[in-house]
């Protein structure tokens, strides 16, 4: 396990990294020790059920949702009998929080306590010294902008450790070990194994191709399957953006404008315009109180956003036509997306400044126009370089937006032409031709990670899914897992949907595949107390009283439930 942790070569193999298959088999003790409690038998350590704990997509709601399903679970004494916890998206988001405590199964409750109070509260200013490095690199893309700027503010805090400091706690076998699912953008298909991509404290890499590095090499350039350049390991800051880059596809992304908020009132244009301007008015409200200028900046710092909104609001709406559909770049909501953002960073620049906006949009970061700037400021040489590093950023930040990049990494299995010996996918060589590779939200394929725990080396006997997910379709997930699953020859149980009110608990099981319990968040026992309406996936925020409310409602679920689990289980280890 150590010699790995410190490996600087890809490994080449399908088998469990030495850090997983020590974590588990310490983990199978404590297993075995809790289903005895709870089952009320003796059972045979080699006869220990594997079981895996699913959180779905869903934003701030799958987020908040899988810290109840968590505590619902302690509750009744059945997170101690979880061997893998396993997330997509918003439910990484949760997993990364508590997974910081090295003893979190232990203080959860504590520990959940304070995090929903942080997440009930206002949001908080960060230092622009992050996204400055960053952008020096050529891996810059919109994920750091979204980890820095938009997901840290969801939930309320920074995190600056790395995914490897979570490694020594599970080798005592006291918590799940943890599953972080992403995707290979290029190769989006619901049915491809190998577009499925994993994070864990030990290692990273595509389960399909058997191709793995010591996660604390993520982010660093491999050359030949050996590493060539290390750079600094990625933070939860940036994967937690990573993980939850739903914004990431055009194609999604237009296709959710045009069937779920040009329906809405949301998709009326002056809803549109108000919510964009408030939208606006908070972000760059949160840019100013993070970029730390001298006193003399600060004054600079002050944007009429409606006004901005205003001057740019007649050119957005000749562009964009509400109610038709196309993929054009005159009616294509991403498209004006984009076009709005760039233009509100000009506008931002031009109030900022006083400059002219057309001589802004042309001339941003020449040199004619850096020292207009600096005579119009009047300001240090040292406040002017602060000055100069922003401006370099913005461009950086412009260039990203226009392009729409997301998750671009350095491919660590560039020029690795040993993987090509074998049967492998068609699409690996392909990857082996790349110098980047591009990893986005694994919602955008399948909004649980089936894939990653239907791997056969992890032999998953129990699932246990808790769905978060949107839309109107409650069993999307596990139908998709199924048409997976059938799609590449791996046992799973058929899915009969039942007519009539949705349920909060389903089990599906079948001879040689695993048990799948299915458990919606909105169904027929909670929908008086909320609904999905009440907690949209692009709502970025929401108040104390939202946060406790669902919070109880998804952990309701799982206290509610406990004996049909615990059936579930006992009828897996019968053989029933």
């Amino acid at each position: 396990r150590s010699a790995f942790l410190h490996s600087t070569s890809v490994r080449l193999s399908s088998s469990l990294s030495k850090g997983e298959e020590e974590a588990v088999a310490k983990r199978r003790e404590i297993v075995n020790a809790d289903l005895k409690t709870l089952l009320g038998k003796e059972l045979p350590m080699q006869q220990t059920p594997v079981i895996a704990i699913l959180g779905s997509g869903g934003g701030l709601r799958a987020m908040i949702a899988l810290l109840g399903s968590l505590c619902g679970l302690k509750e009744t004494g059945l997170l101690d009998s979880a061997m893998y916890l396993c997330g997509v998206s918003g439910s990484t988001w949760a997993m990364s929080s508590v997974c910081e405590n090295p003893s979190w199964v232990k203080e959860l409750d504590l520990l959940v306590t304070k995090i929903l109070a942080s997440l009930g509260s206002s949001g908080f200013g960060f230092s622009k010294d992050r996204l400055l490095e960053a952008s020096k690199t050529d891996v810059f893309s919109c994920t750091n902008i979204w980890g820095t700027l938009i997901v840290s503010q969801m939930i309320k805090k920074l995190y600056t450790c790395t995914l490897p400091e979570h490694n020594d706690p599970l080798i005592s076998g006291k918590l799940p070990y943890p599953i972080y699912a992403a995707i290979d953008k290029d190769l989006l298909n619901t049915e491809k194994t190998e577009m499925w991509f994993e994070f864990t404290p030990y290692e990273a890499g595509f389960p399909a191709y058997g191709a793995f590095i010591s996660t604390k090499n993520f982010g660093s350039q491999f050359e030949k399957g050996e590493l060539k350049h290390p750079h600094p390991q990625h933070d939860l800051c940036y994967l937690q953006g990573l993980w939850g880059s739903a914004l990431a596809v055009k194609e999604i992304l237009e296709k959710y404008y045009w069937q779920v908020i040009l329906p809405s009132k949301l998709g009326r244009p002056r809803v549109m315009y108000k919510r964009l301007c408030r939208f606006s008015e908070s972000l760059i409200n949160h840019v100013n109180k993070g970029i730390c200028f001298g006193s003399n900046l600060r004054p600079l710092l002050k944007l009429n956003v409606f006004s901005v909104m205003q001057n740019t609001w007649a050119i957005i709406t000749t562009r964009i036509h509400l109610g038709e559909s196309g993929t054009g770049s005159c009616c294509s909501p991403l498209g004006n997306m984009q076009f709005c953002l760039k233009n509100a960073i000009v506008m931002f620049f031009c109030e900022w400044g006083g400059g002219n906006p057309n001589t802004c949009l042309h001339g941003l970061g020449t040199l004619e126009y850096k020292i207009y700037w600096k005579e119009y400021m009047s300001i240090t040489e040292m406040q002017f370089v602060c000055f100069l590093e922003i401006l370099g950023l913005v461009c950086k930040m412009l260039n990203v937006l226009e392009s729409w990049q997301w998750g671009t990494n350095y491919n660590f299995l560039y020029g690795c032409d040993s993987l090509l010996s074998g049967e492998q996918p068609p699409s690996v060589s392909s990857l082996v031709n790349n110098k980047f590779f591009y990893l986005v939200d694994a919602g955008l394929a399948i909004n649980s990670a089936y894939p990653l725990v239907l791997r056969p080396q992890r032999q998953v006997d129990v699932i246990i899914s808790c769905d978060y997910s949107a839309g109107d379709d409650p069993f999307l997930t596990v139908k998709q897992a199924a048409g997976y699953a059938k799609a590449n020859s791996i046992p799973f149980p058929e899915i009969h949907v039942p007519a009539g009110e949705v349920g909060d608990c389903y089990v599906y099981s079948g001879a040689g595949a695993p048990t799948v319990i299915h458990m919606p968040l909105f169904n027929s026992t909670n929908d008086k107390i909320c609904g999905l309406s009440d907690y949209p996936t692009l709502k970025f925020s929401y108040t104390e009283k939202e946060v406790n409310r669902l919070f109880e409602v998804s952990k309701d679920n799982i206290v509610r439930n406990k004996n049909k689990l615990l059936e579930a289980i006992g009828n897996k280890l019968c053989g029933s």
